[in-house]
């Protein structure tokens, strides 16, 4: 915090604005959460996260570390972990995996106008909307209400969900690609696990790589 304040300091007010309202103070009695490294607090023996996924195989209250400090530590405010930070971490995840194929990954592309652009070897673009709702259908409704990717230029276009949003919902792909069907019948859109679209990259990055083998034989 010191050193962004340093680095804008020409507009402290701002600045301490935008802290107050994405910071606040963490609770007394909190612990790490082991999923998603947020502070979980417990309310007797219940679990709270802000990720409901996350209060799934949880360790007794007891076999958990308490933290323990001064005045003066912070956390991100609930609504800003759950719906900008977890989909963030998604987000540098895909950049991650396609930077170790040899891809191009831009994160956020056109001011943002979906998360992570990859230009594979050959020069096709893939446009990516990392997605993180626990219930398919709220994704569903999301996409029908707001799909981002009308004037979007590229080859293949995916919605990426975290592969445990499958666990709850065995067909979370199939609603949201019927969705996507039913509403945007000529969109190249779909919707996979994190697990299909790695799979998928890199299946076409060695694609790419025979194909540059086979025209240079």
């Amino acid at each position: 915090m010191s050193e962004f304040k340093m680095e804008h300091c020409q507009d402290f007010k701002m600045i301490n604005k935008i802290f107050s309202e994405a910071y606040e103070n963490v609770p007394n009695g909190s612990y790490v959460c082991p999923k998603c490294g947020w502070t979980m607090t417990f309310y007797g023996v219940q679990a709270q996260c802000c990720n409901k996924s996350c209060l799934k195989n949880i360790p007794k209250k007891d076999d958990l570390k308490p933290l323990r400090f001064q005045d003066g530590n912070w956390r991100l405010r609930h609504g800003v972990m759950r719906y900008m930070c977890l989909p963030g971490q998604l987000e540098l995840k895909i950049q991650k995996i396609a930077e170790k194929c040899g891809c191009g990954a831009e994160l956020w592309p056109d001011r943002d106008k979906y998360d992570v652009k990859i230009t594979l070897p050959d020069g096709q673009v893939w446009a990516i909307d990392a997605k993180t709702h626990r219930n398919p259908y709220m994704l569903k409704k999301s996409i029908e209400n707001d799909y981002v990717f009308t004037y979007t230029k590229a080859q293949k276009v995916f919605y990426v969900v975290p592969d445990d949003c499958l666990t709850d919902y065995p067909d979370y792909c199939k609603i949201c690609n019927d969705a996507l069907g039913s509403s945007f019948p000529d969109s190249i859109a779909k919707c996979v696990s994190m697990r299909i679209f790695s799979k998928e990259l890199k299946g076409e990055v060695e694609d790419v790589k025979l194909r540059n083998y086979q025209k240079k034989s």
